[in-house]
């Protein structure tokens, strides 16, 4: 839904969809090998806080790069915030 609110012709609708799409793919092809790198580089192979400590910052990045997507939208349109 945010790629359709941030999309003003929604014939670049797909395109803008599939790019998405191309980056989640990325992030589950290479998060699954990285966290289990990190579970058994902790010794035992039971201590999963690393991983959780991934996946945290993972999440932290990805909600910094909406942010700034949509401050750059909001800058663009000459608004302070975007509408929903």
């Amino acid at each position: 839904m945010a790629v359709a609110n941030m999309t003003p012709d929604l014939s670049r609708y797909g395109v803008r969809t599939g790019v998405i799409f191309a980056f989640m793919s990325l992030g589950s092809l290479i998060g699954n090998p990285v966290s289990g790198a990190i579970i058994q580089s902790g010794g035992s192979g039971d201590s999963y806080v690393g991983a959780q400590v991934w996946a945290g910052c993972t999440m932290i990045v990805g909600g910094c790069l909406i942010w700034t997507s949509r401050t750059i939208l909001a800058r663009r349109k000459g608004r302070l915030v975007v509408r929903v």
